[in-house]
């Protein structure tokens, strides 16, 4: 046996069947049965990692990774997609270019692509305004790895004025309450198909 619920002044009637089973009426006379998706779009698991502790990286030239900022995850399925959420939180010399990208074990992905040039293919590009500020970079973004192997999901950045990069602090990071410690996570989902 269903259960029924009507929404207040929509004129909608649904009854919701054991089997999964919806029936709507929309108040025009007529009903209109279908059969709910079964499966799809639950999540199978959650990992997460978060730094909280002040990181320095001194001339990171070249992409390497953010120390600690990594989240590995084993698929149950080839079909799973894998939902990434990160947040870091970025100190450098005001001005400097910063730039950081997703990695999936060592392929970058979210990342530009195009007509590149000499430009460089990232996923978030800052620059901050001020050395005793940090800017925030938040974002989620949907993989389809087709593996049921570990992965291992982190984040590279990237400095191009040979300088160095700060997680959760300010460059300068003097030693009042106006300077932040902040904390950056990545957290990786698994969305069963």
């Amino acid at each position: 046996v269903g259960s029924y619920f009507n929404t207040r002044g929509s004129g909608v009637v649904a009854k919701l069947g054991t089997d999964g089973q919806v029936f709507t009426s929309t108040g025009a006379g007529l009903s209109q049965g279908f059969e709910a998706a079964a499966g799809g779009g639950k999540i199978g698991q959650v990992l997460s990692t978060a730094v909280t502790t002040m990181v320095d990286a001194d001339t990171v030239t070249s992409f390497e990774d953010v120390p600690g900022l990594t989240v590995a995850i084993t698929p149950v399925a080839t079909t799973s997609k894998i939902l990434i959420d990160v947040t870091m939180n970025i100190g450098a010399e005001a001005g400097n270019s910063c730039m950081a990208r997703i990695m999936r074990d060592s392929t970058p992905i979210c990342i530009g692509t195009g007509d590149l040039g000499s430009k460089t293919a990232c996923t978030w590009q800052m620059k901050p305004y001020s050395s005793s500020s940090t800017s925030t970079f938040s974002m989620s973004f949907l993989d389809s790895p087709s593996s049921v192997s570990e992965i291992a999901y982190h984040m590279e950045w990237i400095e191009h004025e040979s300088n160095s990069l700060f997680l959760n602090r300010t460059q300068l990071a003097n030693d009042n309450s106006s300077y932040p410690v902040s904390a950056s996570t990545i957290t990786v989902s698994e969305v069963l198909a």
